[in-house]
């Protein structure tokens, strides 16, 4: 898959998560078997804040060329998709509320870490070959 691509995708999953935790939080969270308070809605609106800035900068700099800061963005980006699929995991092993289907966010997370992975650390598609 192009790096484009992924990015492009990213953008959109990540942009419709973050509208639906910003402006719906409570409805969201009791998609996955939860309830939370004023503070819950609160923590979850800011990573909704999170999940929109990060699809702006997926978004804006899906056709950027492999310059050494499009590198660090691609790095950011496989870290961070690593450390919420393994909170996700996590989660999902030792809490007895949050529903099966849940399984699908971690899906997708676990495929956009390894994308970004591959991008920020397989092959170059631009350097010359032998």
């Amino acid at each position: 898959m192009r790096t484009s691509v992924l990015m492009m995708v990213t953008a959109l999953v990540y942009g419709a998560y973050g509208l639906g935790f910003l402006f719906f939080p409570s409805t969201f969270i009791a998609l996955y078997g939860g309830e939370i308070g004023s503070i819950g809605a609160f923590t979850t609106q800011l990573y909704a804040s999170m999940l929109l800035g990060v699809a702006v900068i997926c978004w804006l700099a899906k056709d950027a060329p492999r310059t050494e800061a499009f590198m660090a963005i691609l790095l950011g980006l496989f870290v961070a998709m690593t450390l919420v699929t393994i909170v996700v995991a996590v989660n999902q092993f030792s809490s007895e509320t949050v529903k099966s289907w849940a399984w699908m966010p971690w899906t997708i997370q676990v495929l956009m870490a390894a994308g970004f992975g591959y991008a920020r650390f397989g092959p170059d598609p631009d350097r010359p070959r032998d």
